[in-house]
Parts: structure tokens; C-alpha cells; sequence
């Protein structure tokens, strides 16, 4: 995939146009989308070469003393609120490629990716590992969000996902109905998906719960293939 869509393309897309993708300036939303973003851009041929950012940012803010803290975390953590620390993480993203001699709308270094010899994912589809997915963040949603589960987390990482696999023209097809499903319950008529459907009647956490049951309800009735079975596989798996 030279050439394809990643990760300082969209930095550069979500720059000019946040709202498009997490619909506001803030750096813990970023972090989770870049999270969906990321698993499906792991199974894509290469990616852009960001080697060094972690030791960047911690050089930047703890002196170069190491941390298991995400760059993003750091960042977040100095800074007043997460509309500052969204614009200071540009700022700091440009100087980081600077520094490696490079620039947003020119960097075409990318790196490609050796097979993971004991993936989980092996043998699976793009649609299938999407619902499996799910299946494991139904049960497990600290894995994925460090706060109170959110719809608007969920709506994050998940958009992050879809835009990876759309951006590099991925084989990715997961069930297109599902929002119409979801508006329909709730007789939802505006402009919007469904996660605005479900937020409109339901606390955030109660929303991101609902989400599952009604995915879950849905697949039974629509799904012909593995994705059913492997969101369900998932959703019950306890080790």
C-alpha cells in the first residue's frame, strides 16, 4: 500500500477539518479514534514510519526520563484542557517531523510490517475481525477506554476504523443497516447516526450498553456469515 492513506495524512485531514472526524478538539477523543485507526491500519501492507514520537514527547515534557504513558497521555496531562493539548499535539507533531527532516505534505517514508506469528487474527476478514472486536469490547471496554464507558468514545474509535479501511480501499463491508436499524427503534427521523440516536435517549454510559445489545440483536437477524458468530464468541469469552 505505498503510498496510501496514513497516519500524517489524516493528522493533516483532522487538522484542517476536526469535526469531520471527532467532531471536537479534544486530545483524548483523538487518542481513542487513532486506537480504531490503528488496529485496522495493522493489517494493511505498510505504514507511515513514526518511530521516535514516544521519545520525542517524553524528551519534550519529562526530559527525556522514559515512561509506559502514551505520548498522547503526556500531553494531555500538561496542559489546561483538551482543546489546548489537540492544538499543542499539531504543533508538536510538525516539529517532530521537522526534526526528522521531513514535512506533513511530503513524507512518503513507510515502513512494512513483519506477519505476526502468533496473530489472533489470522484467516480472518476485515469484517470479521471488526465484529470480533466488538465482541471483546462489549465485556471489556477498560481495554479500549480508561474512563466510564462513552458512546462518543465508542463513536471515535470506531469512525477511526472505518476511515482506514475506506482512505486505503480496504475489503470492508460490516452490516451498512445497522443505523437505520438503530433510528427505527427509537422512531429517530433527524439528520444523524446512530449514535446520536442512542445518546438522544440515554445517559452516555446507558448508550454505549445499548449499542451492544442492539448490535447483538441485529446480527442475529441479519447476519449470514461468521461475523455473528465470532461477535457472540467474543462477548462471552472471559480469560
Amino acid at each position: 500500500m505505498v503510498g496510501g492513506y496514513g497516519y500524517i495524512k489524516m493528522m493533516e485531514d483532522i487538522e484542517r477539518n476536526f469535526y469531520d472526524y471527532i467532531r471536537k478538539p479534544s486530545l483524548s477523543l483523538l487518542h481513542i479514534f487513532l486506537g480504531g485507526f490503528s488496529l485496522c491500519a495493522s493489517f494493511s501492507p505498510s505504514r507511515d514510519c513514526m518511530w521516535g514520537i514516544q521519545n520525542f514527547i517524553e524528551r519534550k515534557y519529562l526530559g527525556g526520563q522514559r515512561t509506559t504513558r502514551h505520548y498522547l497521555e503526556i500531553i494531555n496531562s500538561h496542559h489546561f484542557c483538551e482543546k489546548e493539548a489537540f492544538y499543542k499535539y499539531f504543533e508538536l507533531f510538525k516539529e517532530f517531523l521537522k526534526e526528522k527532516n521531513n514535512s506533513p505534505s511530503t513524507i512518503s517514508s513507510e515502513i512494512n510490517l513483519p506477519p505476526e506469528t502468533n496473530d489472533p487474527f489470522k484467516g480472518l476478514t476485515l469484517d470479521e475481525i471488526y465484529y470480533w472486536t466488538l465482541g471483546y469490547m462489549r465485556i471489556r471496554p477498560g481495554v479500549y477506554f480508561l474512563d466510564v464507558p462513552c458512546i462518543r468514545n465508542l463513536e471515535a474509535f470506531l469512525s477511526g476504523f472505518h476511515i482506514c479501511a475506506t482512505k486505503n480501499k480496504l475489503t470492508f463491508n460490516p452490516h451498512q443497516d445497522f443505523d437505520l436499524f438503530v433510528k427505527k427503534r427509537y422512531g429517530y427521523d433527524e439528520s444523524g447516526n446512530e449514535f446520536d440516536a442512542l445518546s438522544k435517549h440515554h445517559t452516555s454510559e446507558e448508550a454505549f450498553h445499548e449499542f451492544f445489545k442492539l448490535l447483538g440483536e441485529f446480527l442475529t437477524d441479519n447476519d449470514k456469515g461468521r461475523c455473528k458468530e465470532l461477535y457472540d464468541l467474543r462477548s462471552r469469552k472471559r480469560e
